[in-house]
């Protein structure tokens, strides 16, 4: 006989993970013997110097105590059923660190005896990204990374800007801006980006289980957050006049990472080209990165906003989610784009905690009540092109998408979610479904199920998205709890319990801000905690943005503080951007908040050609800052103007408006055939190995270049800046190619001792680049059962760390060379060496 010990209904150690909502356990005895009573003991432990903690309860009510030890008596077949969870606020770290052990507690008949069982469990649940351990934000970049390397759930055939080949591809994809009107700016909103977190995570969590998503909590500051070893680190947007041509200027406009980090082998190639990413206002490892973002306490407890959902979704989504967007320039910004960026989903874990703590505090877990959710049953009304004739506004001819609102398809509390419902979407208002005209393929995909969580098992609805902690039927959850945001009653956190410091001064903020009459700098202060809600307020902002009499700080914290979702406001900017005796910083100001509201405006699509035709008269500007942004803009919306343009000027000797480089990356944002065509002449022509290394980079899109760049890779006559392009481009086209190359590379002696893995025993930093790059690739996406074949290359890592302290210290990158690395630390290159052989010798405990 022995035990059996059911977690979330399998024994299988892989569904052996648990958070603050209690989880069914089931506990019998395998060939239990008729008329043999058995008594058992169900305790709980943990590992002494680790984090986590469980508890056992009798039920998965909110209202029940913890237990320390159950006893049972089981007679013939019988079973237990009890419930576990993790003892808020006592979460695991990256292992299994608690478990649950059975054990008989007397042996009545001699002949019974059974083995006591432990089962191994980790309390998993999201947690605050600037407090992550270093082995956290590793499996975090490593799974989304290897997502990336999953072939797509489905084939789709036709010409599209895009056309996805990995699952992630398909993942990003459901976030297109056709279908902007679907999930921005009416109130399935948070449901919404909550189903698509868990569809993400689920699929992580195939990757690795010990993963989930972190928050970004943007109203303070994450200087762990923003740093080379997590997100990256993030510049500022500003392009500088000084700048000189042969500096690549995008480099201030993308995240930087160092080679122990697994977005090193992802940054350069994603659906959307390079991942672009700078800070616009503060930097947010200093400091909250928007003052227009309102705090926790301000999101949660404003009397004004919190107690129904149809005002807090709208105070929420304006007053917080879009502030953490545009805060930004690049991809995290740009609405359709952004997934393609982590940041992104650390971001919307962050609005998803919001509504769960906005929850909390005020028991909105009832989908049927309008104050949980304000549009109840299902729709009923036209559909299709019936629908759409019943105004000239609801089908937008120029974008190619249906206008919803929140009186629309896909917004009804009983409604299933978008895109999980492929089966009707031709039914749907919301999308233009002539699929041979489509900008992006429409996505067919599955919502996950996993070990852990089956439900919803029926289809995915907005309400089935509402108790995610399942407190009403306390049968079955949807798998993810938050650090801070605890189950039971008796953990039960008032987040509002105080007054909110501030809130009761907002409004005076706000006047003294629109006060002509006082100080400037008492107005630029009174900015910095203002918060303009009501239309009047907004009005006289309006006329301070366009008085040219205006200071011009006053100015530009009128930018922040208007409604980007008024066509006012995006009037109003238009019509300042192009005039040349406007001051630069508020024209690149407006530029980027009239983009910002591609995400959030409604009128955004009609205004649209205007902009861009503005942004067009601005790529030969005198001004490099607004040359260079609006480049950026164009460039990545596949403007046929500025491709020609950049195209003109990277075969141009010399330009007086953009280096070579800087033209090849913003190309790069959607690449065409002729683009590789071009590419390729200008590797083949130029002699700079900066100009070769960006036009190497753009080789990542076409299978038939497998070979050249197999060639530029093993070249040891070519630069080692240029070979790593090389290896990332191939890496994208095809990793198992590449990481059998990078093995390879690795493996073979390029000269005698000392060291064998350089060519001297100084290197130069960027060949130190390349090979830690090339470990990079094998640690974090290589296939390890195949790579424990490879003697040689264990061989080799085992030489790279037995160095000696003091020969070590010449194998320094580039990053270590400038970040003055202390002589003690262990390189990069011993890191990741280390790193891959503790994968070649390890043995997963869930496999």
């Amino acid at each position: 006989m022995k035990f059996i010990l059911k977690i979330n209904g399998t024994e299988s150690p892989k569904a052996a993970y648990v958070g603050w909502t209690p989880v069914k356990c089931t506990l019998s005895i395998d060939k239990i013997s008729v008329g043999s009573p058995i008594s058992v003991t169900i305790i709980t432990g943990h590992d002494e110097d680790k984090k986590g903690r469980l508890s056992l309860y009798y039920s998965n009510s909110t209202s029940s105590e913890p237990i320390d030890t159950i006893e049972h008596n089981f007679q013939d077949q019988e079973s237990l059923t009890f419930y576990v969870a993790g003892k808020f606020p006592h979460a695991s770290v990256t292992e299994k660190d608690t478990f649950i052990t059975v054990e008989q507690k007397s042996i009545g008949d001699k002949s019974v005896d059974i083995e006591p069982l432990t089962r191994r469990i980790m309390v998993r649940v999201r947690k605050n990204a600037n407090e992550l351990t270093e082995e956290e934000v590793r499996i975090f970049l490593e799974s989304f990374a290897r997502l990336n390397l999953i072939s797509s759930r489905q084939k789709y055939e036709g010409d599209y800007v895009v056309t996805p080949s990995k699952l992630l591809h398909e993942i990003v994809l459901m976030h297109t801006y056709d279908a902007q009107r679907e999930i921005h700016q009416r109130s399935s909103f948070h449901p919404w980006h909550r189903a698509y977190l868990i569809h993400l995570e689920r699929e992580l969590q195939t990757v690795d289980p010990r993963v989930t998503i972190p928050y970004w909590k943007f109203d303070e500051k994450a200087e762990v957050v923003f740093t080379e070893k997590f997100i990256g680190k993030t510049e500022k947007t500003k392009v500088s006049e000084d700048a000189p041509f042969e500096d690549r200027l995008n480099e201030n406009m993308r995240p930087k990472f160092d080679q122990s980090n697994p977005m090193y082998s992802y940054k350069d190639h994603t659906a959307w080209g390079p991942l672009r990413r700078a800070y616009f206002d503060k930097d947010p490892a200093q400091a909250k990165p928007l003052d227009r973002i309102l705090d926790q306490s301000q999101i949660i407890c404003d009397p004004d906003n919190t107690k129904q959902f149809l005002k807090w979704f709208d105070w929420e989504e304006r007053g917080s989610h879009n502030g953490g967007h545009v805060a930004f320039t690049g991809h995290v910004v740009d609405a359709g784009r952004d997934p393609v960026d982590p940041l992104f989903f650390m971001l919307h874990s962050n609005v998803d905690r919001l509504w769960a703590m906005w929850q909390h505090e005020y028991s909105r877990f009832n989908g049927n009540k309008k104050e949980t959710y304000p549009f109840q049953g299902k729709y009923n009304g036209k559909r299709g092109k019936e629908w759409a004739s019943l105004s000239q506004h609801k089908f937008n001819t120029e974008e190619h998408f249906y206008n919803v609102y929140n009186e629309d398809i896909g917004n009804y509390a009983e409604d299933n979610l978008w895109p999980w419902d492929f089966d009707q979407v031709l039914s749907r208002p919301m999308r233009f479904w002539d699929l041979g005209n489509s900008r992006v393929p429409q996505i067919n995909i599955t919502f996950p199920n996993t070990i852990t969580s089956s439900y919803p098992e029926g289809p995915l609805t907005i309400k089935s998205t509402i108790d995610y902690q399942d407190r009403i039927n306390n049968q079955i959850t949807l798998g993810f709890d938050y650090d801070d945001i605890p189950y039971f009653d008796s953990d039960k956190k008032l987040y509002c319990e105080k007054p909110m410091e501030g809130m009761e001064s907002v409004e005076t903020h706000n006047q003294n801000f629109l006060n002509v009459a006082i100080p400037v700098s008492e107005r630029i202060e009174a900015a910095n905690n203002a918060f303009l809600r009501e239309e009047e307020d907004l009005a006289l902002a309006l006329e301070i943005l366009s008085n040219k009499n205006e200071e011009e700080l006053i100015r530009l914290k009128s930018v922040q503080l208007l409604d980007h979702t008024k066509e006012q406001f995006l009037d109003a900017a238009i019509e300042i951007i192009p005039e040349t005796d406007e001051p630069i910083e508020l024209r690149s100001a407006l530029i980027h908040y009239v983009f910002a509201s591609k995400r959030f405006n409604r009128y955004f699509s009609s205004r649209r050609p205007r902009f861009f035709d503005i942004l067009r008269g601005l790529i030969t500007d005198s001004n490099q800052q607004l040359r260079i942004q609006s480049i950026d803009i164009l460039a990545a919306h596949e403007d046929e103007v500025v491709q020609s343009f950049l195209r003109e000027e990277i075969r141009k000797e010399e330009s007086e408006f953009i280096s070579k480089q800087d033209a090849i990356f913003f190309l790069r944002q959607n690449t065409k055939p002729q683009h590789a065509d071009l590419f390729r002449e200008i590797f083949e022509g130029s002699t700079d190995i900066d100009v070769r290394k960006a036009a190497i980079e753009g080789l990542d899109q076409d299978p038939e270049l497998v070979g050249f760049l197999q060639e530029v890779v093993m070249n040891k006559r070519e630069d080692f800046k240029v070979r790593e392009a090389g290896a990332f481009a191939l890496h994208h086209i095809n990793h198992e190619i590449m990481n059998d190359l990078a093995a390879q590379i690795i493996s073979e002696p390029e000269r005698e001792s000392p060291n064998i893995l350089f060519t001297n025993a100084t290197p130069d930093p960027s060949e130190v680049d390349f090979k830690a790059g090339l470990l990079n690739m094998l640690a974090f996406t290589g296939n390890i059962d195949h790579l424990r074949q490879n003697e040689n290359l264990r061989a080799s890592l085992n030489r790279v760390t037995n160095e000696s302290l003091d020969n070590r210290a010449n194998f320094l990158s580039s990053f270590e060379t400038s970040a003055d690395t202390p002589a003690e630390s262990p390189t990069i290159i011993e890191k990741m060496a280390t790193e891959l052989l503790n994968r070649l010798n390890r043995i997963d405990e869930d496999e």
